[in-house]
Order: structure tokens, then C-alpha cells, then sequence
């Protein structure tokens, strides 16, 4: 299992068949779940790194400018 590959051959590429105005793409329930679980996952991912970050304290070593 490939996050990489599942936000980019799934989640992204139903996303830009629809803004580019494909309505071909049709979302089932099955498509509905597999696109939270990916969330869900990058969101546990995006937690992790703040909460390392938080007990690094390496918010303080990082430039503003």
C-alpha cells in the first residue's frame, strides 16, 4: 500500500477529472470509503509530524523571513 501512490492515481485524479469538468467520473460507495480512509490516514500523518515537532521544539529553530 502506497499512500503516494493512492492520493495520485485515485484521490487526485477523480478530483481533476471533475474541476476539469469530466462528468464521466462516477463515485460509488466503495470510491466514498477508500477516500476517507486516505484522509484519515494523511491526517494521522500531518498529527504526527506537528506533535514531533511540538516535542522537538524545532518550531523555534525555524526562520520566519
Amino acid at each position: 500500500y502506497s499512500l503516494r501512490t493512492e492520493l495520485d492515481n485515485f484521490l487526485l485524479k477523480i478530483r481533476n477529472a471533475s474541476s476539469h469538468g469530466d462528468n464521466s467520473v462516477v463515485v460509488n460507495r466503495d470510491d466514498l470509503d477508500r477516500a476517507i480512509k486516505l484522509v484519515e490516514t494523511l491526517m494521522d500523518l500531518v498529527f504526527e509530524r506537528i506533535k514531533a515537532g511540538f516535542k522537538k521544539k524545532s518550531y523555534l529553530n525555524q526562520s520566519t523571513g
